[in-house]
């Protein structure tokens, strides 16, 4: 931009229609004004100098390119929010209603994130119908009751976004030394092989394991 500005201020710098005082400064100033404003198509008073009029024809057309280009940009930002949705990670909850289903370990976790309204339930059906109803805004619960409640009642009436932001692993608890763990685990890896574990887990949560 400075270089159509210097050119405008030294050949029209004379020209009282767009620039009414000849020094450098305050010159340049109204120079710049009018290139801004040549800018964006709101330009009024032209150029006389040949050199001034060719400079400020193509800053015009710079002009138009920069115009269409900042709206395609806006239009296109704009497409992808409406179709992501206005809640993409934990961040966007804040000063939002959110529901979560009891659990003291994820309770303090939202406090520490500053979350203030959060809404706990005892049990994960009031929570689903609360955000079915958009009672709040969302719902935070182990990723399993997500994953059902949006691959049944709540099918197309919401998706889960941002991949668990606190990993927590299942696990199935046995006395020590009992006969049971090594025929348990032997199971759980044949299901998972013969592909058994893959069906049951999208039957159920309507995606496919991961790992």
């Amino acid at each position: 931009m400075l270089i159509p500005v210097h050119i405008l201020w030294y050949f029209e710098r004379n020209n009282p229609e767009l620039i009414d005082n000849p020094s450098h400064i305050p010159g340049i100033f109204q120079a710049l004004w009018w290139t801004l404003l040549a800018l964006v198509g709101q330009a009024e008073d032209m150029p006389k100098r040949p050199v001034a009029s060719v400079m400020a024809l193509f800053w015009m057309f710079a002009g138009i390119i920069f115009i269409t280009y900042f709206t395609a940009i806006v239009t296109a930002e704009l497409t992808v929010q409406e179709f992501k949705g206005n809640i993409q990670r934990l961040n966007d909850l804040q000063n939002r209603p959110v529901a979560v289903i009891a659990d003291p370990e994820a309770i303090d976790y939202l406090q520490q994130q500053s979350l203030q309204q959060v809404i706990e339930f005892s049990q994960p059906e009031p929570a689903y119908e609360a955000r079915l109803t958009k009672k709040v805004d969302a719902l935070i619960a182990p990723a399993p009751l997500l994953l059902y409640h949006a691959s049944h009642q709540g099918k197309g009436k919401g998706k889960i976004v941002e991949a668990p932001f606190r990993e927590q692993f299942y696990s199935i608890v046995m006395p020590k030394n009992s006969p049971y763990r090594k025929p348990i685990n032997q199971a759980i890896l044949t299901l998972k092989e013969n592909g058994t574990y893959g069906k049951i887990y999208w039957r159920w949560f309507g995606v496919r394991p991961q790992g």
